[in-house]
């Protein structure tokens, strides 16, 4: 049967009326600053890592910027960096400590309403869409900065992050959650009764930390007045290249999100990408699982379409993909199994961008 625009958003609109999971790269945070990206982040790295160190005592930074003068892609290129700690160290230090910087320009720009996110609509859609039945919207998060968290207080969206306390807070999943549960009164038949429901909110997974995540004294806290500026606390964020996956084997907060994400992963019903490509196996094996072997629904919605996403789009049944066509930045390509050589083109609609999609497919 032909694709036509009207029967693919039809589609669109009938994967997003389940229960979905929202799994968000970096492209929303790049379409406010493309800083956020890893190219970014390679010229800091390349020009704060050499002030930092002394180099010639660190060969694996060497045999980094090696591959980076090879054109090496940044996160393939921190392979080499696996068995210097102070190194190691000093990258997280100094992404930590660039990215909280970006954020930072944002920060007020959005909470004054100055600038709009481009997650805000399908964000609001989604909260809108919860319900005493499924009060709960997951979403899973390889970014470190805070921009979905900005969003959440802009809008007075409640989002559970697994901390509680008050400025220093402590991880505790198990806590965090109990305390979205309330009791409301409610008439069954003759008689008033007391029963528990859970607040609606964002449940926000960031499995490979975040700018306001720090490691003391042995405990791990989320703490907002560390955020910006300071260094006299470790850093909890997981950086780009082979070290990556060791922290978050062997890390037990690593290990503990990744235990968490797994059930959402799984009990979703569908999944929705969004500035995603695809390049983080330690959470991707369970979500490759459910979209290939139990056919689930998703849509991945991006700017550029990752060799790897369209890859998986190749042995997906039921996942689609949407991104700009690349000879005419007005256009949008849609993909899925059955057209991955001949892709549904909507010709003048910026689809891709998350504020045209809600408008396009929900009616923003």
């Amino acid at each position: 049967m032909e694709l036509t625009k009207s029967r693919v958003f039809e589609e669109f609109r009938s994967i997003l009326s389940r229960k979905v999971l929202l799994v968000i790269g970096t492209g929303p945070s790049v379409a406010l600053n493309d800083k956020f990206g890893m190219s970014g982040l390679t010229n800091e790295l390349k020009e704060k890592i050499p002030k930092r160190l002394d180099i010639r005592e660190h060969p694996e930074w060497k045999q980094v910027e090696k591959a980076l003068a090879e054109k090496v892609w940044i996160e393939k290129a921190l392979d080499n960096v696996s068995n210097d700690d102070t190194l190691i160290q000093t990258i997280v230090q100094v992404t930590g400590d660039f990215v909280a910087e970006l954020d930072r320009e944002q920060k007020i720009k959005i909470l004054e309403s100055q600038l709009t996110l481009p997650l805000e609509p399908i964000l609001r859609k989604l909260f809108a869409k919860l319900s005493d039945i499924s009060p709960i919207q997951e979403i899973i998060t390889t970014n470190y900065d805070l921009l979905i968290e900005h969003a959440c207080d802009k809008h007075q969206y409640p989002c559970v992050t697994g901390f509680t306390g008050a400025i220093e807070k402590k991880l505790d999943w198990n806590l965090a959650c109990e305390q979205t549960i309330y009791s409301k009164s409610i008439v069954k038949g003759n008689k008033r009764l007391k029963v528990e429901r859970i607040r609606k909110h964002f449940r926000l997974y960031k499995p490979h930390g975040s700018i306001n995540w720090f490691r003391k004294e042995g405990t791990i806290v989320e703490d907002n007045s560390l955020t910006y500026g300071c260094r006299k606390n470790e850093r909890l964020i997981v950086t780009p290249g082979k070290a990556k996956y060791e922290k978050v084997l062997t890390d037990n907060a690593f290990r503990e999100l990744i235990h968490k994400i797994d059930p959402a992963i799984k009990e979703s019903k569908a999944y929705i990408f969004i500035g995603y490509g695809f390049n983080d196996s330690d959470i991707e094996a369970n979500i490759e699982e459910q979209l290939c072997r139990y056919a689930k629904p998703g849509i991945i919605i991006t700017k550029s379409l990752s060799d790897n996403a369209k890859a998986l789009v190749k042995k997906a049944d039921n996942l689609w993909a949407i991104c700009e066509d690349g000879e005419n930045n007005q256009d949008t390509l849609v993909y899925n199994k059955t057209n991955i050589n001949v892709p549904l083109a909507l010709r003048g609609l910026k689809a891709w961008r998350i504020d045209v999609f809600c408008e396009e497919v929900l009616g923003d």
